[in-house]
């Protein structure tokens, strides 16, 4: 690929040309840009600038400087359903030991979504205990909750029991709208792109409508504390002013497990 000049507000001049005399002169940084497309594997990549100046007795030289660069590129697994992460459970269960049962396959991350490069052990932010499980608003996936971030933190074990239909209580729609947040964050860690608004929503939600471990509302979004919400409740299905029902939050979620894509996000 061939590098090109770049001249972000359009007057002609290269950024980094500060005196705009199209040489490259003592303490100038020229800005250029090129794009490709990324590729799976091994890539390796030289690049070469050639420049050249006349001194003021009319004698040429010509300086030549190359720079490589690398990257092992990591295909995009793909937006999956509850019911995919519900049978492959080994592609996240911290556990490296059974990742040959995937590895390698069209459509899977290239190793556990809990394990690194994807992500790391987790802080509860409730107990402050590190373990392995959902940290599901850790953007930054360093385990840990940090300034500015909202989260809500799932063991391993609850974790597999929301994304299992067979063990979700039906009147209980905390567990519905809980096994479409895991799958959307397990589709997270594997690398895709995600819906951030709508996770950050069922995170609020789930927060204004679950105990904390002392039984007290706005909790801590565990739906195994108690206090079930049922289907035809205004936070499931109602009408609430200024923010999306349950429901709602559900159905985004839902789309994006079954398309890997979303619309417009809010923050």
């Amino acid at each position: 690929m061939t590098p090109i000049a770049v001249d972000q507000d359009k007057n002609g001049v290269i950024d980094g040309d500060l005196n705009g005399d199209s040489i490259l002169d003592i303490g100038e940084t020229w800005v250029y840009k090129a794009s490709g497309t990324a590729i799976k594997g091994a890539y390796e990549n030289i690049g070469t600038v050639t420049g050249s100046f006349t001194d003021d007795l009319g004698t040429t030289a010509i300086e030549t400087d190359l720079d490589g660069s690398s990257y092992h590129g990591v295909p995009i697994a793909g937006a999956r359903t509850p019911g995919f992460w519900k049978n492959w459970k080994q592609a996240w269960d911290g556990n490296a030991s059974n990742d040959h049962t995937f590895v390698g396959r069209e459509n899977f991350a290239g190793g556990d979504v809990l394990l690194a490069p994807y992500t790391k052990a987790t802080t509860d932010p409730v107990t402050g205990q590190t373990t392995t499980g959902l940290l599901i608003g850790d953007y930054n996936r360093n385990g840990k909750t940090d300034n500015g971030e909202n989260t809500l933190f799932y063991s391993l074990e609850e974790a597999h029991k929301l994304v299992d239909a067979s063990k979700k209580d039906d009147q209980d729609v905390r567990f519905i709208l809980g096994r479409s947040m895991v799958a959307s964050w397990l589709n997270f860690l594997a690398v895709n792109p995600a819906p951030i608004g709508d996770m950050n929503d069922a995170i609020k939600w789930m927060q204004s409508y679950t105990a904390d471990e002392s039984g007290d509302l706005k909790g801590d979004g565990n739906v195994f504390n108690g206090g079930a919400i049922h289907a035809k409740s205004d936070a499931w299905s109602g009408d609430i002013a200024g923010v999306r029902n349950g429901n709602e939050i559900n159905a985004a979620l839902d789309y994006y497990n079954n398309t890997g894509t979303f619309g417009t996000q809010g923050i």
